[in-house]
């Protein structure tokens, strides 16, 4: 799990969401964006969306979201100051090696 301090805080979920550009891998879209210079998180923040629609088990959608904040805790420290949302899609392959070369591919593609 990610430290409190690197997840969005829920009352700017919706200021990320709307100014993030997307990216598409085939298990997952996520969306970056830059935090302005002057803001008070000056810090990579990340958040994982899992919906019912991808599994009605709770415990797979805890799975998945431990698996992806668990592939950010690597890079958390490289990204420069970012929100990155994740959201899961319905169609996806959730293994954590899936889930590790998506995430990387486009953090190497956007960041270096």
């Amino acid at each position: 799990m990610l430290p409190k301090k690197h997840r969005i805080q829920r009352k700017d979920f919706d200021r990320f969401f709307k100014s993030a550009r997307p990216h598409h891998t085939p298990s997952l879209s996520i969306r970056i964006a830059p935090i302005p210079i002057g803001d008070t998180h000056q810090m990579t923040q990340c958040s994982c969306v899992i919906s019912k629609k991808v599994s009605k088990l709770s415990p797979m959608r805890h799975l998945i979201r431990r698996r992806v904040y668990s592939i950010l805790r690597d890079h958390i420290s490289e990204i420069p100051a970012s929100s990155i949302i994740i959201h899961a899609k319905k169609s996806g392959d959730f293994s954590f090696d899936n889930l590790k070369k998506e995430i990387d591919g486009v953090i190497v593609k956007i960041f270096k």
